[in-house]
């Protein structure tokens, strides 16, 4: 049997088709709930066909991510905390004032990937600055470990917290 198959076989099956079933669920929602708003002029369906369409390629595309991230050694994902916190990071403020980023036809808001890779960068900070702490030099005084890491992880936030309220895209 292959690892990745070992994988797959691994994976919450009850919670995968629990997650499905809310997602095809919540097609029909939106597909209900848009009929009466306006669409692009160049499209040919009904608006709520079009938002619901919208809205089956996303979780298309979340659905590969899905996999792909489940099937991934979660200890690979802390080498591309860093990384991928600094490019969300330069995308966020590179398209300031631009909400929304086309590619390939998807179109997705820079602010969320900042957002989403600091919760990771964030992740990883916990898990690993007990180690990372070793290398900062000791203040002298009793307690002060607890104040540092906060400090920290207060840094992280806060620059993403700032970035993203200074783009504007709440």
């Amino acid at each position: 049997m292959t690892p990745l198959f070992r994988k797959l076989l691994g994976l919450n099956w009850p919670l995968v088709f629990t997650m499905f079933g809310l997602l095809i669920f919540g097609v029909f929602s939106i597909e209900s709930a848009a009929r009466h708003l306006t669409i692009p002029s160049s499209s040919s369906l009904s608006p709520g066909d079009y938002y619901a369409n919208k809205q089956k390629m996303w979780i298309l595309v979340g659905s590969v991510v899905f996999f792909a991230t489940a099937l991934i050694d979660y200890r690979w994902f802390r080498w591309l905390a860093i990384p991928m916190w600094l490019s969300g990071l330069v995308l966020a403020v590179a398209t300031k004032g631009v909400y929304e980023f086309n590619i390939g036809g998807l179109s997705f808001q820079p602010g969320q990937i900042a957002l989403a890779a600091g919760v990771l960068m964030l992740a990883w900070l916990l898990q690993d600055l007990p180690r990372l702490f070793r290398l900062i030099p000791r203040v002298g005084w009793v307690g002060d470990e607890p104040f540092i890491k906060i400090g920290i992880i207060g840094i992280v936030t806060g620059i993403s917290f700032l970035v993203i309220m200074k783009i504007g895209d709440m």
